[in-house]
């Protein structure tokens, strides 16, 4: 790679990481569903980068063993995307997620799925009030615990926060421990 495509490279890739948290911060809805094997499902709906498009986005959110169901960005830039994935930990390869670590640990009958957002520039705000994001999932089994700012619903769990309060954490981690088959 040539100096000056590593220059432009060293420079953009934080700008397109801020940029990333930017989105996940805002308005943003996650719906994951998680089945007994690990493969699931996930739609995002969320405001796209200005002057972006759908082939802008699919880069975002193309990588191996992720599949793109189906991707709309509309003409006032709010954007609607449906994965498919067989593994949940294969999500922190999207550009999206880039600063999202996702992990499983099987005990037994339960299983811990963890979700570690890191903010490289944790920012603070003075828009109080808006909302942030709220990721849920619908899990395989009972849910038996979940971290803060989350609400249990049987199988699943919603997280919301508000924006500022996101923003300004350094790293915000949600787990969630439920129930699966012992074949599952």
């Amino acid at each position: 790679m040539s100096r000056a495509r590593r220059s432009v490279f060293r420079w953009a890739l934080p700008a397109v990481l801020s940029s990333s948290l930017a989105t996940l911060s805002a308005c943003v809805t996650i719906d994951g569903t998680l089945k007994p094997d690990g493969s699931g499902t996930l739609e995002m709906a969320y405001q796209a980068l200005p002057n972006s498009n759908e082939a802008i986005e699919k880069q975002r959110f193309t990588a191996p063993r992720v599949t793109i169901e189906s991707l709309k960005v509309r003409d006032d830039g709010a954007a609607i995307v449906k994965l498919g994935f067989d593994d949940p930990t294969r999500l922190s390869a999207l550009e999206m997620f880039r600063s999202v670590r996702i992990a499983r640990r099987r005990e037994g009958e339960e299983e811990l799925l963890t979700i570690t957002w890191t903010n490289p520039t944790p920012t603070e705000l003075k828009e109080e009030g808006k909302p942030g994001p709220k990721i849920s999932i619908a899990f395989p089994g009972k849910v038996l615990e979940a971290s803060r700012n989350s609400t249990i619903a049987g199988n699943s769990v919603t997280w919301s926060f508000p924006r500022v309060a996101f923003m300004k954490e350094k790293s915000v981690e949600l787990t969630a421990r439920y129930l699966v088959s012992p074949s599952g």
